[in-house]
């Protein structure tokens, strides 16, 4: 395409709060859809569930196709009426789901129109098995659901016979033979400008003795949290004392629980917060800290809080895995992943100036309006977009 599409087609496959609602739609493919919106492209979404997920972005939007009010279609018939609503001339799937990128493939046979995959996570690991035929059957099995490794798989061998994909990360971009496209970021939201950190820690009602080290996210066992606690164990004689504070409960399971019984001094947990409170509890930390295991899952992920944590002009701790060390640069502390030693250290030379660390945290603010402000991205977007072959 020499010019930029008039529609874009956004399969967007689970539009609730638990998909693409998820952190209020604090998720990449708001970002996505706001920078097409500021190409002034029109946008229509297709997808699947409560319309909700998509937030303040629905009213800016050509049109929200929905087949089906749950999750999950009923019937393949949901899944053919969602391919043929689609009215795009270019077709672009987020994520590689049989919700989204499946159906974009069967718009794409239909409508033939070229098709675009964005991807941002390892979603092979989303898949279940199972060797019971019956379960083809069962309102809640694998297939039912589209969940089995087998749909996955064949959407795997498709993937890069997509027109084109763009990859959140270097070794997504690497696996599926994609394009980089950085993930968007409000900086204009994300100004540390507005906010006044020891006001907002009073307002919030966070501690004023303590140095906060802030975690925003889901708690999960690859995402270290466990190692850093432990590097705190051994810096409990540090005045004023570090506390780790997790925004966001896990909603998979009781791992945030465990994490508190074991650690009841140094960490506590809040739920999620609309996007619109997120800023103030960056500018109520001292720290932010994304301490990734190094795992085949964490190696594909960019966690979206490191960025708007820099935003904020905040100093960041994160391992050195996937793209994280070469995100952050010189505007934080890098550590070695799976090492409560070298966390330690990290934390040990954040302390040793805080002057150092402020002036991290504005080259950290620097770096995302360069990179992944919706104006960055949105000029990468445009490059990619006209390399895209108009006949599919």
């Amino acid at each position: 395409m020499s010019a930029l599409p008039k529609r874009v087609t956004v399969f967007a496959g689970d539009l609730g709060p638990e998909a693409v609602g998820r952190w209020r739609g604090g998720v990449r493919l708001h970002g996505l859809i706001e920078c097409l919106l500021a190409l002034e492209i029109e946008v229509e979404v297709v997808g699947f569930g409560p319309v909700e997920g998509l937030g303040g972005l629905r009213p800016r939007l050509a049109a929200v196709q929905v087949t089906s009010r749950r999750p999950a279609p009923a019937s393949f018939a949901d899944l053919l009426r969602a391919a043929r609503s689609a009215t795009g001339d270019l077709l672009l799937a987020h994520k590689l789901r049989p919700l989204s990128f499946g159906v974009a493939w069967m718009a794409r046979i239909l409508r033939r129109r070229p098709l675009v995959l964005d991807v941002d996570d390892d979603e092979l690991r989303f898949a279940r098995t199972s060797r019971d035929l019956r379960s083809i059957f069962q309102e809640t099995g694998p297939w039912r659901q589209l969940e089995h490794r087998r749909i996955f798989r064949w959407l795997e061998n498709r993937a890069r016979r997509a027109c084109m994909v763009t990859a959140a990360t270097g070794e997504l971009a690497r696996r599926y033979d994609g394009d980089l496209l950085r993930t968007a970021r409000d900086v204009d939201r994300l100004d540390p400008g507005r906010f006044d950190g020891r006001e907002e820690r009073l307002r919030l009602g966070l501690e004023t003795d303590r140095r906060v080290l802030l975690f925003a996210g889901a708690p999960r066992p690859y995402k270290g949290l466990q190692d850093l606690l432990r590097a705190l164990e051994r810096l409990q004689s540090v005045e004023p004392p570090f506390h780790l504070l997790v925004l966001g409960g896990s909603p998979y399971d009781d791992y945030h629980e465990d994490l508190r019984r074991r650690w009841p001094e140094l960490v506590s947990i809040r739920p999620p917060v609309p996007p619109e409170e997120v800023p103030a509890y960056l500018a109520a930390a001292d720290l932010v800290v994304v301490p990734q295991r190094d795992t085949a899952v964490t190696r594909c992920q960019l966690p979206l809080k490191l960025l708007d944590g820099m935003a904020m002009a905040k100093p960041v701790l994160v391992t050195r895995v996937g793209d994280l060390a070469d995100i952050v640069g010189d505007a934080g502390f890098v550590a070695e992943p799976d090492n409560p030693d070298s966390l330690r250290g990290q934390l040990e030379e954040f302390l040793k100036s805080p002057e150092e660390a402020r002036r991290r945290g504005e080259v950290g603010r620097g770096r995302v309006q360069r990179h992944f402000s919706i104006g960055a991205v949105s000029s990468r977007l445009r490059q990619l977009m006209e390399r895209v072959d108009a006949g599919g």
